[in-house]
């Protein structure tokens, strides 16, 4: 494959923070073939051909301003740009207007209402984004030009529309635009908030319209299989509440599996397929004996011969195999950041402290999203069999 032209493709504006560094390094994002534009040192020219324009969160505003006029060119001539949270949005792009509100960094475990309601659910963009993705966090409200699309509101205590957190514009401009208040490239990069990577990864298939095939209510990638002929559909959180909390990602990592699986091996009745995995984890167990009933139908096997190790440890186990008939297929996972070290090393550990077994749940909760952001093909992949 060729390298694209300079100034094509996607152009990715950031201020060189260790988070946005970060963000660039992963190698999930490597088959967009992002170009990193420096919001000091780049020159226009670098932006000005771009299709894809990525305005990274939390920019120094002095910095930025030389690049608005750019950026707004590229919406007239057709680009797809992303803006990022907490670059004084309501200063530079027309009939914007902006407030800021107060945080809320932890209602998953406060229990608070966040107050975020999604919107406008027959649209189109729900192809891309799980709610997941975009109820997590946010800096301030926007009130959208005419014409454009809220697919998130805060709400007030009261319940009145206080404004959006995320929207879509794609009238005002010959391009497409979204606009958050919400920063992902900084909480992805530094490693907590769990929902930022997945917006990230969404925004980025929404740009680029590389989307799974779906409809809203499919958003999460419903896995379909037959009893005695009759679909049945799971989403993740179906999965979920059948576990419960403890291993989300051992849940994820089975919900890709065996999708991947039934996309290979076709229309398939729950019942006839046997698993063997590499994967000792409970929350994969969970997930294949809700979707399949393979635990008490003694159709699942963890075996430990399974595993890749050549690959090392942090990609040794999760190595699944699905038999339908007389066909078998072997998913491994990609080598693209899915599982990180630090992820594998915590968790064998046995005398974390409170604040290892927190960092954990959120390391739990980065690698979910991660998966739950890939489409079929992009977290497995298919390898070939061992002859027996």
């Amino acid at each position: 494959m060729n390298d694209p032209a300079p100034g094509a493709g996607i152009a990715f504006l950031h201020g060189g923070s260790h988070a946005q560094l970060a963000t660039l390094a992963d190698p999930a994002l490597a088959p967009y073939r992002i170009r990193p534009v420096h919001v000091r040192t780049g020159a226009l020219q670098e932006i000005a051909a771009a299709g894809v324009i990525v305005v990274a969160d939390r920019l120094r505003s002095d910095l930025l301003r030389r690049w608005t006029e750019t950026v707004l060119a590229g919406l007239e001539r057709g680009a797809t740009v992303l803006v990022f949270g907490e670059n004084d949005s309501g200063k530079w792009l027309p009939g914007v207007r902006e407030q800021a509100r107060p945080i809320v960094f932890w209602w998953w475990r406060t229990g608070e209402d966040h107050r975020l309601r999604t919107l406008a659910p027959d649209h189109p963009a729900w192809e891309f984004f799980a709610d997941r993705s975009v109820i997590w966090h946010y800096h301030g409200v926007l009130e959208p030009p005419p014409g454009a699309v809220s697919l998130v509101d805060l709400h007030t205590e009261a319940g009145d529309r206080d404004g959006s957190i995320l929207y879509l514009d794609e009238t005002s401009t010959a391009g497409r635009l979204l606009v958050t208040t919400m920063d992902p490239v900084y909480h992805h990069g530094s490693g907590f908030m769990p929902g930022a990577t997945q917006l990230l990864y969404s925004a980025l298939r929404w740009a680029t319209g590389n989307a799974a095939p779906g409809h809203h209510e499919q958003r999460e990638d419903m896995l379909t299989v037959l009893e005695a002929g009759t679909p049945i559909a799971f989403s993740f959180a179906d999965l979920m509440r059948y576990h419960g909390t403890e291993f989300p990602g051992g849940v994820a990592h089975a919900y890709c599996a065996m999708r991947h699986a039934v996309s290979l091996l076709g229309t398939v009745e729950r019942r006839e397929i046997t698993v063997r995995t590499a994967f000792p984890g409970p929350g994969g167990r969970d997930a294949v004996e809700m979707v399949l009933r393979a635990v008490t139908g003694d159709r699942f096997v963890v075996d430990p011969d399974l595993a890749a190790t050549a690959r090392g440890p942090v990609l040794a186990r999760y190595v699944w195999e699905f038999t339908h008939g007389e066909r078998t297929v072997r998913l491994q996972l990609r080598d693209a950041g899915f599982v990180i070290t630090e992820f594998i090393e915590l968790g064998a550990r046995r005398d974390r402290d409170a604040a290892e077994n927190a960092r954990l749940t959120v390391l739990k909760r980065e690698m979910t999203d991660r998966l739950l952001a890939g489409a079929v093909g992009e977290v497995y992949e298919e390898v070939p069999t061992p002859t027996r």
